[in-house]
């Protein structure tokens, strides 16, 4: 029952804070549209979610619109604690993370790879 309950919490958060992101309902003009959540942990107790933020786009542009999530995750946090009625609101901690980029350079050189065999077998 635990593990069903953290993984629907974090999925759940995951769902929202995407909306949030795509809705502009961060009102911060330095954020980065292209950033999206693309995981989520939380400890034992479902009271700390660690948010992993990512995008196709310079790791420092992703660096800097963490800072400024975790300048407004008391917002977030209100916003998600209003429409859930969960027992505690769950506390956010947003991370930079280059996951996006990283699989995309992996995609680029099996791509490569690809393209090198096709030509050298004809």
């Amino acid at each position: 029952m635990y593990e069903f309950k953290k993984q629907r919490m974090q999925q759940i958060i995951l769902e929202e804070l995407n909306s949030m992101l795509y809705a502009n309902i961060i009102k911060d003009p330095r954020l980065s549209p292209q950033v999206t959540v693309v995981q989520i942990t939380a400890n034992k107790g479902l009271t700390l979610f660690t948010v992993f933020v990512s995008g196709l786009i310079d790791f420092s542009v992703i660096e800097k619109s963490v800072d400024i999530l975790n300048k407004a995750k008391g917002y977030i946090q209100h916003l998600l604690g209003k429409k859930y009625t969960w027992k505690h609101t769950p506390k956010l901690n947003f991370r930079a993370c280059n996951s996006l980029n990283e699989g995309d350079k992996v995609l680029k050189k099996i791509r490569d790879m690809e393209d090198h065999e096709s030509t050298t077998t004809h």
